[in-house]
């Protein structure tokens, strides 16, 4: 039959434009993944010792993140072989870390072992792999057109979380740590909550939500908080605008009632990321102030009163001094092992002796991995905003999901350089998450451009087809039109 072949448009591909897309739909990774972002925003997973007998450091995240992957495996098994997918940038730079962390495991292992160092260093190094397979989870298990439902469900998981740590500040009682306490009960034992909201004199009450401390928990909330302001600027209805101010100053509120800097400092660097490329926002500014001042201070009384700790001469002396005595300790160690570190996971807490209390990431790794470590780590950061910067640039439905992420990866950032951000497990499992939405729309942005544009095959009498009156014309590029 003579036909006609059309040169495609920009389209979605076609293998991705159906609706198997997550939550409707029956593939079972996506659930999954969904679930593990409900432990990690609503269950101190942390505290949670099960009595049965299970493999060595089975917690909860863990054994989830191996049931998927085993589902993973099975899908890939049953599904057979399929198309080969290049490594984006960002991909590389987790393995790049995660091979420089091993490699400085290596070249120590003799002092390691001579300072009764490796226990530690090997359940260091196997949770570092735990972060890794997370990561991997997320670039290669969602789809773009799934990034806007997980937004959704971060800011539901996140305003319950913020939520209950309001109701934390406020009666001291724990509601994560009791709830999940009664429920897993017949399987598991959950530690007391560590909240305490009067610690003493001169001292920080102590908030921790569904965390161990009250930096994690404030960590996760301001990575979470891109995805509320994003849509914001989007929202045309006023209704609209008043739901997502009111879940940003919920976010903000519980963040600032652990009264720590870096609630304070990191939502300072995500706005200002998200300013950079939306100029709007700052028209924004004076109604965000008016809307979120009272809302937090209904929600969380005295939080932004906290707001005086970002004065340096705030703080306690001691706390100062201690760490700026521990500065100047760990310098001979970093020039003698300038290059590769004393080895991943070294620095252990429980050895008075050797243990420096840094509360830096960065300098974390330069002590730990060395000048590799601290520029790999770097890496991790600057290649996921990176990543993200071309896929916004270019606009589309990618760029919403893509400025978020990259906002909340800059927050990190941040969050890096108050507090050694991979000792606590929400933390860095937050910026993995959105590390890898901003992995799967690189990833999925660049197949689409070096795939061939796709075709159509119509009958050759195509242009005599009767246009029903009153449809509306579609905007079209320019199209080659040849015989077959």
């Amino acid at each position: 039959m003579d036909a006609l072949t059309l040169g495609g448009t920009r389209a979605e591909p076609a293998g991705l434009a159906g609706s198997d897309n997550w939550p409707h739909t029956k593939r079972l990774t996506p659930w999954l993944l969904a679930a593990f972002l409900l432990m990690l925003f609503v269950i101190p997973f942390e505290g949670i010792t099960f009595k049965v007998h299970l493999p060595a450091d089975a917690t909860p995240d863990r054994l989830l993140l191996v049931a998927i992957l085993v589902v993973q495996i099975f899908r890939s098994v049953a599904g057979g072989a399929k198309r080969h997918r290049r490594l984006g940038a960002i991909e590389v730079a987790v393995l790049v870390f995660t091979f420089v962390a091993l490699l400085s495991i290596v070249l120590n292992i003799d002092r390691i072992y001579r300072l009764g160092q490796f226990p530690f260093v090997e359940k260091g190094f196997i949770q570092l792999l735990s972060y890794v397979v997370f990561f991997f989870i997320v670039a290669t298990t969602l789809r773009p057109q799934e990034l806007r439902a997980f937004g959704k469900l971060i800011l539901v998981l996140t305003s319950i979380t913020a939520i209950g740590t309001l109701y934390e500040s406020r009666s001291g009682y724990n509601v994560f740590y009791v709830i999940w306490g009664k429920l897993l009960s017949p399987v598991a034992e959950v530690i007391p909550s560590p909240t305490n909201l009067h610690p003493g004199f001169g001292a920080r009450p102590v908030i921790v939500g569904p965390t161990e401390h009250g930096l994690a928990l404030a960590s996760m909330l301001t990575i979470a908080l891109p995805f509320a302001v994003v849509p914001l600027l989007a929202a045309r209805r006023p209704s609209r605008r008043l739901a997502y101010l009111a879940i940003i100053g919920l976010i903000v509120a519980g963040s600032l009632s652990t009264a720590e800097k870096t609630a304070m400092l990191a939502p300072i660097t995500a706005v200002g990321l998200l300013a950079v490329y939306r100029r709007q926002l700052l028209r924004w500014a004076p109604l965000a102030v008016i809307v979120m001042i009272p809302v937090i201070h209904f929600a969380s009384p005295g939080a932004l009163g906290s707001l005086k700790n970002l004065n340096p001469l705030a703080a306690s002396g001691n706390y100062t001094d201690g760490r700026a005595g521990d500065y100047s300790a760990i310098a001979p160690d970093i020039y003698s092992n300038l290059v590769i570190g004393r080895g991943y996971g070294s620095l252990n807490p429980l050895e008075w002796q050797w243990y420096r209390i840094l509360d830096n990431q960065y300098l974390d790794e330069l002590f730990n991995v060395g000048v590799l470590g601290l520029l790999s780590y770097l890496a991790l950061v600057l290649t996921a905003i990176g990543s993200a910067h071309r896929v916004i640039r270019r606009g589309g439905m990618r760029a919403p999901p893509a400025l978020a992420a990259a906002a909340g990866c800059a927050a990190f950032g941040t969050v890096s350089a108050t507090f050694d951000a991979m000792g606590y497990p929400q933390a860095i499992y937050s910026f993995l998450f959105v590390a890898g939405l901003i992995a799967v729309v690189a990833r999925e942005q660049h197949e689409q451009r070096a795939a061939p544009a796709p075709i159509l095959t119509v009958p050759a009498n195509w242009g005599r087809l009767r246009v029903r009156a009153g449809s509306p014309a579609r905007r079209t590029e320019p199209i080659e039109v040849s015989r077959v």
